[in-house]
């Protein structure tokens, strides 16, 4: 309890140090930029927090049963189901980006710079949404601090790297590159672990389950657009 309680104050003083570091090495506008994928980014994720609750409640009925090979098929359905909806998001955000830059009322010359921060960190983070099941594995079967772990050093990591990065020089894309090597980090740390706490866990796509979709589209779905209410409400606020 200790380690998540000082892991979020680490973590809380962290975010707090970057914009005043980041804003010394680029201007304002080029910062505004990549604090606009955020936005972008909240609204990508209500996409997986449904799925996030299936493999919760999923993998821990399963582990309790003893039914590895059952934790297998779940997170085979739901890692390709998601791939496949992160693709179409992807493209329907390709699609969009000259409506996005309009309405964000990016400058011309800072047009191309912000389509690849907005698809590269999107692009990052909906990665993330389908090989990022093994840190909801990890927290379903009761290893909790060890998916802490690799979060703290994840985000610890990527501090340095941005601090480093913007010393040397690489601006608003040094920020992208340590955002995109944290989810690297974390989502392969997290698989080594879930494979080692689990002994047989085999992911694949022969192990898709047309039938589970259900739970990830139907239960997932009503989580999901209760989320996105409450994003689209605080974007309003």
């Amino acid at each position: 309890m200790l380690f998540g309680i000082g892991g979020k104050l680490l973590y809380a003083a962290t975010r707090v140090a970057l914009p005043p570091l980041a804003l010394a090495h680029m201007g304002l506008a080029e910062y505004g930029l990549w604090a606009a994928c955020f936005v972008l980014v909240g609204y990508l994720g209500m996409a997986a927090s449904g799925f996030t609750l299936v493999y919760l409640r999923g993998t821990a009925r399963h582990h309790a049963a003893g039914d590895t090979a059952a934790i297998g098929r779940l997170l085979s359905t739901g890692m390709l189901a998601m791939a496949a909806l992160a693709t179409l998001l992807l493209g329907a955000l390709a699609l969009g980006m000259p409506l996005l830059l309009a309405l964000f009322q990016v400058p011309a010359e800072q047009q191309a710079v912000a389509r690849l921060l907005w698809l590269g960190a999107a692009g990052v983070f909906l990665a993330d949404m389908s090989l990022g099941a093994f840190a909801n594995v990890l927290h379903a079967i009761g290893r909790v601090r060890q998916e802490q772990q690799v979060w703290v050093a994840a985000f610890v990591g990527e501090t340095l790297l941005i601090v480093a990065l913007l010393q040397g020089g690489a601006g608003v894309l040094g920020l992208l590159a340590a955002f995109a090597l944290r989810y690297v980090f974390s989502a392969s740390a997290n698989a080594v672990l879930a494979c080692r706490a689990l002994p047989g866990l085999r992911i694949s796509w022969r192990h898709f389950e047309p039938g589970l979709l259900r739970s990830f589209f139907g239960f997932g779905a009503a989580m999901q657009l209760s989320g996105l209410w409450a994003t689209a409400l605080h974007s309003a606020d």
